[in-house]
């Protein structure tokens, strides 16, 4: 397993280069400004991917979702390393609570 701070450095990265990198450069805080300024029509707005291959392309939704599941899926594996390791204090992150 990679340790706790590699998992949390790729996270950050990962945002970084689809939101920054791939549609606008901006810092992470910027992310939020951006998506609460989407308009339906801007959402759809395609992007290239793959600096490699031009015909690879996503709009930004498509790029907003990867980034949220790409967290998620991450998300767990953390807490629980850091569960088993030293803390116990985690907050709860429920959204049905």
């Amino acid at each position: 397993m990679r340790p706790i701070r590699d998992v949390l450095v790729h996270m950050i990265a990962s945002q970084r280069y689809w939101i920054g990198h791939v549609i606008h450069g901006d810092p992470r805080e910027a992310t939020l400004r951006f998506i609460d300024g989407l308009t339906a029509g801007r959402r759809r707005d395609r992007y290239r991917s793959n600096p490699q291959d031009a015909r690879q392309t996503a709009s930004i939704e498509e790029i907003i979702w990867h980034v949220v599941t790409h967290e998620q899926y991450h998300r767990g594996p953390l807490f629980t390393r850091l569960a088993l390791s030293v803390r116990r204090d985690l907050p709860d992150q429920d959204r049905l609570r």
